[in-house]
């Protein structure tokens, strides 16, 4: 809650896992627990993740894993789309006590300044 109170959802929607599957490639069940909020409009690059990992989750390999995804929509977006491009380039993808934080928006700093606040408490 705190991250959305920084980043508007405003135009975006809350999706489950199936929704996680088919963007990312992540199964929620893998996860104590997932927030993840997107877009039905494929021009619309914002998305906002949090994920809480299990004690036995690989969040390093779940971080390169969306940063793969990320830096692929990216290439998909570059030469034609200037405003997603930016975007995309300002993500924010980090790892912090046992959970991830991957915010592709305007207000991506703030949701993650949110973000490391609410961890590290």
């Amino acid at each position: 809650e705190a991250v959305t109170a920084q980043v508007s959802t405003e135009g975006l929607q809350e999706f489950g896992s199936e929704r996680l599957f088919s963007q990312l490639g992540l199964s929620g069940e893998d996860f104590d627990s997932f927030v993840y909020y997107g877009s039905e409009d494929i021009m619309d690059v914002r998305e906002i993740l949090i994920i809480r990992g299990r004690e036995d989750s690989d969040l390093d390999a779940v971080k390169a894993h969306i940063g793969k995804k990320a830096e692929e929509k990216y290439s998909t977006y570059k030469d034609y789309d200037p405003v997603a491009s930016a975007l995309l380039e300002k993500r924010v993808l980090e790892v912090s006590s046992g959970a991830i934080i991957y915010i592709v928006h305007d207000d991506a700093a703030s949701g993650r300044e949110a973000f490391l606040r609410c961890v590290e408490d």
